[in-house]
């Protein structure tokens, strides 16, 4: 597949057979005027560790101050994240995955501005480093809008079940609840707690160590358990249609798996 961005249409692929459009779930921000062409020339295209990255210029500004990921094997359609530095409004320039002589791969990027080239989706981080020094980022995941397929019908939405990550330190995820369409206010607020996951066991060998020095407690048997856990939130309160959003605190792994809505609908009054 090679993929293109276009304007006024947004990201496109061809697999040598026809054209795909790719940008229907993003298309809004051309829509609602947030990316415009004053500075469209300034937009990358790349595709890292199989997922494509689509770096764009919005607010008038000059440079791509955030990237769109895609992966295309989640879902119908698939799904977007997006992404900018952390400590700034950018996002990433051109990329390519690189394979090194020992077979490992990195999916590497330009800086839109600086002479940096960049390595990213880099799954055990949980902070970027750009000039040297650790610094954390903002990250959150949005629900969807949840209406049980009635928008008139009032629902009392009680606790939402969670299958959540474990952690490897305490680890706090704060949810916000949005009612009714209404994306700007908070009507309420709740937190769930990460369990934390076993960690690896260690042993101590002359030349293995980090230190090539005897001491017990240095290197590990073997990595960390990892996996998931079940937790639940707060009530969310009575609306005609509810929507989460997590946030994780900044350098801290955290992930949710799933959410499973519980709700009774009230009666309907004529």
């Amino acid at each position: 597949m090679v993929y293109f961005f276009c304007w006024p249409d947004g990201l496109f692929g061809f697999d040598g057979q026809g054209f795909h459009d790719l940008f229907m779930s993003m298309r809004p921000l051309i829509q609602l005027g947030q990316i415009t062409d004053a500075s469209i020339t300034n937009s990358h295209v790349a595709v890292l560790n199989r997922r494509i990255w689509v770096s764009l210029p919005a607010g008038g500004t000059s440079t791509a101050n955030f990237s769109l990921v895609l992966d295309p094997t989640l879902g119908d359609g698939g799904a977007w994240v997006k992404f900018q530095l952390a400590g700034s409004t950018t996002g990433v320039a051109a990329g390519a995955d690189l394979t090194l002589a020992s077979g490992q791969r990195l999916s590497l990027a330009c800086h839109p501005t600086e002479p940096y080239v960049l390595q990213v989706d880099v799954k055990d981080a949980v902070q970027d480093n750009l000039t040297g020094s650790l610094v954390n980022f903002e990250s959150y995941y949005t629900t969807r809008w949840q209406d049980t397929g009635n928008v008139s019908n009032l629902k009392m939405w009680r606790r939402p079940d969670l299958i959540v990550k474990q952690a490897f330190v305490a680890t706090t995820i704060t949810i916000s609840v949005f009612h009714n369409w209404d994306e700007t206010t908070v009507k309420r607020s709740t937190s769930v707690v990460l369990g934390v996951a076993a960690p690896a066991g260690v042993w101590a060998a002359v030349g293995v160590e980090p230190d090539a020095v005897l001491g017990w407690g240095e290197f590990s048997w073997g990595s960390a358990a990892s996996g998931s856990e079940y937790a639940h939130g707060g009530n969310l309160g009575l609306a005609r249609a509810v929507q989460l959003k997590f946030s994780g605190p900044g350098g801290k792994a955290w992930g949710v798996d799933s959410v499973t809505y519980k709700f009774n609908p009230r009666k309907i009054r004529s």
